[in-house]
């Protein structure tokens, strides 16, 4: 009888399914995502008006930004700015360029990958927000990007 009761036991174990109804971090990644907010960690003055803000966006007018996540493991993406910086944020530089490459998504941790760079983002994802600190492992400065799904 025990040998019985075991038997079902394993069988119970073995037949238990995950839910695979709920998508998937990289299932909820896929799509295209626009840049809705830039926020410095500090206060900038980055357009030389004698008035600092931590709203990027308030201080430079070119922050347009829309990547593409394929479900293939392959992204492609266009913006309007670049960050300079050494050891900190100095300055964001407004211009267009377009770029591609492959990501993977571990968890909470975002791997972007193109021909000249590897970046590496701890993220924060809903089905329709995308957040992450633009200079995650850079400069000690954080500036949070925050993306919609469109």
């Amino acid at each position: 009888m025990n040998k019985l009761l075991l038997f079902a036991f394993i069988m119970l174990l073995v037949g238990c399914e995950n839910d695979d109804s709920q998508p998937s971090n990289n299932n909820t990644l896929v799509g295209s995502w626009e840049i809705t907010t830039l926020v410095s960690e500090v206060a900038l003055d980055l357009n030389n008006d004698d008035t600092a803000s931590q709203n990027i966006h308030e201080e430079i007018d070119c922050i347009i930004e829309t990547i593409n996540f394929e479900s293939d493991g392959t992204w492609s993406g266009t913006t309007g700015y670049g960050i300079s910086f050494f050891t900190e944020l100095q300055t964001i530089l407004c211009f267009d360029n377009s770029g591609s490459g492959t990501w993977s998504l571990d968890g909470s941790t975002l791997t972007i990958t193109n021909d000249t760079f590897t970046n590496t983002h701890t993220i924060t994802l809903t089905e329709d927000t995308l957040s992450f600190d633009q200079m995650e492992n850079l400069i000690p400065t954080s500036v949070i990007a925050t993306y919609v799904k469109i």
